[in-house]
Order: C-alpha cells, then sequence, then structure tokens
C-alpha cells in the first residue's frame, strides 16, 4: 500500500508573530516571521497488510494482572471495596 500525503503552511504568507517582554531594567522586542508558502510532500509504503486485531491497550493485561493490582485489590476487598475500572 503507498502514502501519499501533502500538506501546507503560510499559504496566504501571513505567519507573523511578535512577543514583547519589559521592565523597569529591560526591553525585549522579538519579531518572527515566515517568508512564503511551505510545501511538504511525504510518501510511505506498506510492505504487507498486517492490521493488529487486538483492541484496548497493548499493556491492559498485564496491568490488570500485576501483582501491584492484585495487593490493592485484596486489600479493598478486605474493607468491602471494590475498584471500577473506566474503559
Amino acid at each position: 500500500m503507498i502514502n501519499v500525503d501533502l500538506s501546507t503552511q503560510n499559504i496566504f504568507d501571513s505567519l507573523k508573530s511578535d512577543y514583547t517582554a519589559s521592565s523597569s531594567n529591560y526591553y525585549n522586542k522579538y519579531a518572527i516571521a515566515a517568508e512564503g508558502l511551505v510545501l511538504q510532500l511525504t510518501a510511505s509504503y506498506s510492505f504487507n497488510n498486517f492490521r493488529n486485531k487486538q483492541r484496548g491497550r497493548a499493556d491492559d493485561a498485564s496491568f490488570k494482572g500485576g501483582d501491584a493490582f492484585k495487593l490493592i485489590q485484596q486489600a479493598l476487598n478486605a474493607q468491602n471495596l471494590d475498584i471500577i475500572m473506566p474503559y
């Protein structure tokens, strides 16, 4: 599979920024301007059509089965509390 992306920046030549910082002891003024249009062309090629069929977090199983999680769950169960995991 071939993917081709084209992106543009500063289409209207309007990328300008001014910044001023001052105090009783100093005065700084910065003026930043990009000149002209920027075009970026990116192409990529995928050698195979592999798709990961697993859904959810990659570390979901190890997180729920971790020792720290089990210890917390045991402590909460001893006090008749429960952990609610958002999905």
